[in-house]
């Protein structure tokens, strides 16, 4: 009983370690690093006018191909004085 014993845990073992030592080599297939990586062109625009204005500026920006990135906005009294906003595309 102790011979039968001894071989079922080997096999055990060795199946395991066999088991790790693939998924090991599968996860670092899975999470291998891009070749290509994506170069950004950047582009803030100020502007001291009012919400519409602003909102001509991202509309004319995205029917440039940007995307808008970031919105910083600064209010006095609760009314929108001004605000930078900055777009990103792929370089071409």
């Amino acid at each position: 009983m102790n011979r039968n014993l001894a071989m079922t845990l080997g096999a055990l073992v060795l199946g395991c370690a066999a088991g790790m030592t693939l998924d090991s080599r599968a996860q670092a297939q899975a999470f291998t690093t891009p070749a290509v990586y994506t170069r950004w062109q950047q582009f803030c625009e100020a502007s001291e006018n009012k919400a519409n204005a602003i909102s001509a500026i991202v509309r004319a920006k995205g029917d440039e191909g940007w995307e808008l990135a970031s919105v910083s906005i600064g209010t006095i009294g609760g009314s929108i004085e001004f605000a930078t906003v900055c777009f990103k595309r792929p370089v071409r």
